[in-house]
């Protein structure tokens, strides 16, 4: 009973907070409203008992929509980000604001990650040193005043400021406050800064800018004595590493401290998501809880200790958290452990379930997005289900235990058999009951998951174990963690080599469509019912329940939404910086013009997200308008997790590879050749279909001998029937500049336009403004970072027409719709989004 009390108690709370988006309230409104709720509740006497239980529901969906509200959308009156808005208005924060921060030093300086992947040395990046201050407060115009907030600083060049932990240190530097999401299928970028008290990036042209003024004292003595004690533990087992691949050694660092960011396991990671085991690459409650569980048996071996055992465990996992950086996954994860071990100790039998219910509600006060994210989700959820459904998993796949036999002494094979069992249960479990979040969330089906689980956890809880004990080991002396490294970058080589052996197996994973929240939270809900209520004609039920939840599914996929239905062909402009990338989908086909790269989105590249969020899940062609990297270096990212079959690309693309043998035209061609993608060029008159849109090329000819590479740019008309007499028409130009302008605007009579993409990302020239003003455009879209946005060359041309630009609006959607209307939605947050 307790148990499903415990899972409606986190069911209401889920709904309150995300309850604060729907009912916009201060925090204190919510707070109250819970408080009165109670009140109400307990002090009726008489009455159904329903209408007690509905108002202490009430009661606690408002204290944590409260919570929310107070925790991610409330700010501090000296919250930094919150002063430079009323200092200097949004338009200076924009531009960079020359700002000076004192604070002390919370993480030593680390040399920023270089880009990784095959156009890699294309992608410009100056060295650079990142770390982490405390505001204490800030001077501008000459004024001091308090300040708060997390900074990242970000020094220029190849040297590292002197400062270190639990310092004060005076830094001077151009100022960007945190942005909002920009894209769709980001986070909410913004909220989760106001939750985790991120306040901006200070950038420092040199490291002479951020000067100590203060040693550590008192409690910052201490921080920083903890930061030397895991800065000589991380040096230590990267000495020991040192002799190892960069991939194995990154994969030990993101085992062990959570860094599934490192630029050198993307590929790896890459693999475990398409095998169903991105919880593997995470520290994980889930992790702890196992590991925690292996070392009470172990301890239990040696006889029984009562409370001394789970108290050497969570030794053991303080010690852990005292070496590796205090990061939220990892410190949820010690909480949560630590609070079940506690538990244990006190010898009662309390419900494990519904323990782990009330931890991952202080949680949730402590850090409410969380709730939404992928890693917590996985992490609450597969312990909950590792503590109430294995044994009920176990016996529904090898039938329970006759009770009331005499029990015989357990041999050595029974032992190996019985594990075995339980292992494989533990595997299936965690495989059907993530299945369904793990196909919302990042679109695959993994049918060997399974296997890969039973293969691959094992090998992990090694490494785990080795990777403890050697960072344990570093702290001491150096020499003495080296047997511990090698057994963990041995043991995580072995897990990578064995994920990458089961992904060659064919139709190892499948990308399939989202099909919403909806049915991933019904199939959810009857998997686990599945797996843990009875196991009578347990092969029968669990055939009908998987069969159930294929066929909703499928259903679920082929029901368009209403917006679909009534849109003939929908353009996303995504916000990439100084760059381009725009999604042109009609009906069920997709097209990308143009990828650069777009800010990464949880477990997904920022595009694959992106086209998820929009409800595509394949884009079979992409077209690379002219060989600049700033329009296709996000090419890689996107081949496998959206099907890309054909990549299109002018006649200059070719030349350049030739030219310039490992230039990024050369080494992006042999990839593609590699990866088993077409490629086909493009010239004047060639004409693709888009669902029922036409796209007709209007540019380069290939007779073209344009000096500059922009005017090689494919320039594509797109055409589109609705129910007016006249198509709709969209001028995609690519970065064409003077001469490309006027050789196709002498060369092709072009009809009037309702929308256009501006050249060269608004790049100002008298023959782009010439164009936009005879084509007369209602709709005008810019792909731009700062440096090109208002732009008052344009005004004139920007008169009477909307013009959506990307480093203000974020990303653009534009729909034309079957009745021959445009519409226009951009993804930028209003000043209100944030109280």
């Amino acid at each position: 009973m307790w148990t499903a009390v415990a899972c409606a108690i986190a069911g209401i709370v889920l709904i309150g907070i995300l309850a604060d988006k729907a009912v916009v309230m201060r925090s204190w409104w919510w707070l109250a409203a819970s408080a009165l709720l109670a009140t109400t509740a307990l002090t009726i006497r008489t009455g159904p008992a329903i209408a007690r239980r509905t108002l202490l529901a009430l009661s606690v969906l408002s204290l944590f929509a409260g919570i929310t509200t107070l925790r991610t959308l409330e700010t501090r009156d000296d919250y930094l980000p919150r002063i430079m808005a009323q200092h200097t208005g949004a338009n200076a924060q924009r531009a960079g604001t020359v700002v000076a921060l004192e604070g002390i030093v919370t993480s030593p300086p680390r040399i920023a990650d270089a880009p990784q992947g095959p156009l890699a040395p294309f992608i410009m990046q100056s060295p650079s040193y990142h770390t982490w201050l405390s505001v204490s407060r800030m001077q501008i115009s000459d004024t001091w005043m308090p300040a708060s907030g997390r900074v990242l600083i970000i020094t220029r060049g190849s040297e590292a400021p002197t400062a270190q932990p639990g310092e004060t240190v005076h830094a001077l530097g151009i100022y960007s406050p945190p942005r909002d999401r920009v894209n769709p299928g980001e986070p909410p970028r913004l909220r989760k800064a106001i939750q985790d008290n991120y306040a901006g990036i200070l950038e420092s042209s040199s490291p002479t800018l951020v000067q100590r003024i203060e040693v550590a004292r008192g409690w910052s003595k201490l921080t920083q004595l903890r930061e030397l004690l895991r800065l000589r533990a991380r040096e230590a087992f990267d000495a020991a590493t040192r002799s190892t691949s960069p991939e194995r050694r990154a994969l030990a660092r993101t085992l062990l401290l959570g860094n599934s960011d490192d630029p050198a396991v993307s590929d790896i990671s890459q693999t475990f998501t398409k095998l169903g085991l991105s919880h593997v690459l995470s520290i994980s409650g889930f992790h702890l809880t196992v590991m925690a569980m292996v070392a009470l048996y172990v301890l239990r071996l040696t006889g029984d200790r009562g409370w001394i055992e789970p108290a050497l465990v969570a030794l053991a996992v303080l010690l852990y958290t005292s070496l590796v950086p205090l990061e939220a996954p990892i410190v949820r994860s010690a909480l949560m452990v630590l609070a079940l071990l506690a538990t244990e100790a006190t010898g009662r039998r309390y419900d494990r379930v519904c323990v782990l219910a009330l931890i991952t509600l202080a949680l949730l006060a402590w850090r409410p997005l969380d709730a939404t994210n992928l890693g917590f989700q996985l992490s609450v959820g597969l312990t909950a289900m590792l503590l109430w459904s294995s044994d009920a998993m176990q016996w529904r796949l090898f039938g329970k235990p006759i009770q009331g036999l005499i029990e015989t002494r357990p041999t050595l094979l029974s032992r190996i058999i019985e594990g075995t069992k339980a292992a494989t249960a533990i595997g299936v479990m965690c495989w059907l009951v993530s299945l369904p979040l793990l196909i919302h969330t990042t679109g695959l089906i993994s049918p060997l998951g399974v296997l890969a689980t039973l293969i691959v956890s094992p090998i992990i809880v090694v490494a785990l174990w080795a990777g403890y004990i050697s960072l344990a080991l570093a702290a001491v002396s150096p020499w003495l963690a080296a047997p511990a490294a090698w057994t963990l970058t041995s043991s995580t080589a072995a897990s990578a080599w064995a994920a990458r052996v089961i992904e060659s197996v064919p139709m190892s994973s499948l990308r399939v469509a989202d099909p919403g929240l909806l049915w991933t939270f019904a199939a959810t809900t009857a998997l686990i019912a599945c797996a843990r209520l009875g196991y009578a004609s347990r092969k029968r039920t669990l055939l009908l329940t998987l069969t159930a939840i294929a066929t909703t599914y499928f259903i679920a996929c082929s029901l368009p939404t209403r917006t679909h239905r009534n849109v003939a062909l929908r353009i996303d402009t995504l916000s990439v910086g100084d760059g381009t990338c725009m999604l042109l989908s009609s009906e069920n086909d997709a097209i990308l013009w143009d990828c650069k790269t777009a800010p990464r989105a949880g477990v997904l590249p920022g595009i694959v997200a992106a086209a998820r969020a929009q409800g595509v899940s394949r884009v079979p062609r992409v077209i690379i308008t002219h060989p600049d990297i700033d329009h296709f270096a996000g090419l890689f990212d996107i081949i496998e997790p959206l099907g890309v079959q054909q990549v299109l690309v002018p006649a200059r693309f070719i030349d350049q590879a030739s030219q310039e043998p490992a230039g990024a035209a050369d080494i992006t061609l042999r990839e593609l050749a590699r990866r088993g993608v077409l490629v086909r060029t493009l010239a004047v008159g060639d004409q693709l279909t888009i669902g029922t849109a036409r796209g007709t090329i209007l540019s380069p000819s290939p007779t073209a001998t344009f000096t500059n590479d922009n005017d090689h740019s494919i320039t594509m008309l797109v055409e589109t029937p609705t129910s007016q007499p006249t198509p709709a028409r969209i001028l995609l130009n690519g970065d064409i500049g003077p001469a490309a302008i006027e050789a196709l605007t002498t060369s092709t009579s072009l009809p009037p336009l309702d929308a256009a993409e501006l050249p060269h990302h608004g790049s100002y020239n008298p023959q782009s403004e010439a164009m936009i003003t005879q084509l007369s455009p209602r709709i005008v879209l810019q792909s731009t970072g700062p440096k090109r946005l208002d732009d008052p060359r344009w005004d004139v041309a920007r008169a009477n027409r909307t013009w959506l630009v990307t480093a203000r609006d974020g990303a653009i959607s534009l729909e034309i719709r079957r009745d021959g209307t445009l519409h226009t939605r951009t993804f930028a947050p209003t000043p209100a989004d944030v109280r």
